[in-house]
């Protein structure tokens, strides 16, 4: 059986971060110790992988949060809801 988009999404948030599902809704980037400069650029990489998208570099400053980064994947024409 394959993931959700969403499971999917959720995934690569939790171990390119290190951060529990319950912290997924709220987390930003900056908030949390783990989201910082370098794992962002690890974050992005995973998503990029997970979902076989290439984002440029006006996409990688958009992906500030969470939520944002379901809305840029819009952008690509993948659902998360």
């Amino acid at each position: 059986m394959s993931m959700t988009n969403l499971e999917k999404y959720n995934n690569t948030f939790i171990s390119a971060l290190g951060v529990n599902i319950d912290e997924l809704t709220d987390l930003k980037y900056g908030d949390s110790y783990n989201w910082k400069s370098f794992a962002h650029m690890l974050l992005i990489t995973a998503i990029e992988e997970s979902f076989d998208i290439e984002f440029e570099p006006e996409d990688i400053t958009q992906l500030t949060s969470y939520k944002e980064g379901r809305k840029l994947l819009k952008k690509f024409n993948i659902n998360i809801d």
